[in-house]
C-alpha cells in the first residue's frame, strides 16, 4: 500500500517554540496530532507510537510533505540602530516525510520512518537595523528512526527504535568594525558566518493497550538529544 500525500502550512511567528516544525505526517497534521500514540492509522505510528505498527496489515509506504510559509517580518520603530526593517526574513521550505512498516514473522513488525521535526530559517536585508544581531540563520534536522514492534496478545503491544538525528546550523552577522577602531559606529560594516554540522543518537519506546474494540490508549517516551 502506497499513500502520498501533502499538506500547507502558514505561520505567523517563530520565536523558541518555533524551532519545532511539528509536521511530522500529514495524517497526524490532519487531526492537530491528537491521540497519535493510540491512533496508529498508518505507517506514520513509526514516529508517534512504535507499537502501533502492530495495528497494520501486510507492508504499507507513506509519503508526504508539507508546504512552510512562515511569516518574519520586524516593526523597528524607534530602534537606535540605523537601518531598514529587514524586508520578509521568513524563507519558505518543502519539508518531506517517508514511513515505511514491513510485517515479520513471529508477530513482529519492521518500520522505517525519516522526517525533519525541527527547522527554521530566515534571511533578513543587509542593512537592517538588526544586522549584528543576525542577517541570516538557518537549522535544519533529519531524523532517521528505525523501530520493531511485537504483539504481546491480543491487548498488548510493545515496540521501540533508534533516532540518528542530524542537525546542520548557520548565522550570518554584521559586525561595527567602525565602533571596533575607534571610529563611527556603523560607518564601516563587517560580515562574520559561523556554520556547524554534528549527529545526535537517542531512541522511542510505547506501548499500545486495546481495552476493546472501540477503544484503545498508547504510551511512547522518545529520549532527548544534544548537538555540539
Amino acid at each position: 500500500m502506497l499513500v502520498l500525500v501533502v499538506g500547507i502550512a502558514t505561520f505567523g511567528r517563530a520565536d523558541a517554540a518555533g524551532y519545532k516544525i511539528g509536521q511530522e505526517s500529514v495524517s497526524g497534521a490532519g487531526v492537530a496530532h491528537a491521540g497519535g500514540a493510540a491512533s496508529a492509522g498508518d505507517a506514520s505510528t513509526v514516529y508517534a507510537n512504535p507499537a502501533g505498527m502492530t495495528q497494520l496489515d501486510g507492508r504499507q509506504l507513506v509519503v508526504g510533505g508539507h508546504l512552510l510559509r512562515p511569516d518574519a517580518s520586524i516593526d523597528a520603530t524607534g530602534a537606535a540602530i540605523t537601518g531598514g526593517e529587514g524586508g520578509q526574513g521568513g524563507i519558505g521550505a518543502f519539508v518531506p516525510n517517508l514511513y515505511g512498516v514491513w510485517s515479520l514473522p513471529n508477530d513482529l513488525k519492521f518500520g522505517l520512518g525519516i522526517n525533519a521535526p525541527y527547522g527554521l530559517a530566515v534571511d533578513y536585508d543587509d542593512d537592517w537595523v538588526g544586522r549584528y544581531n543576525e542577517l541570516g540563520a538557518s537549522l535544519t534536522m533529519v531524523t532517521v528512526n528505525p523501530a520493531l514492534a511485537y504483539r504481546v496478545n491480543d491487548k498488548v503491544s510493545v515496540g521501540g527504535g533508534l533516532n540518528a538525528m542530524y542537525s546542520r546550523a548557520r548565522l550570518t552577522q554584521a559586525i561595527d568594525f567602525g565602533r571596533a577602531l575607534g571610529g563611527n559606529a556603523q560607518s564601516l560594516d563587517g560580515s562574520s558566518d559561523f556554520s556547524g554540522t554534528d549527529w545526535a543518537f537517542g531512541f522511542n519506546v510505547g506501548a499500545l493497550f486495546t481495552v476493546s474494540p472501540n477503544t484503545r490508549f498508547g504510551v511512547q517516551y522518545r529520549s532527548g538529544m544534544e548537538f555540539h
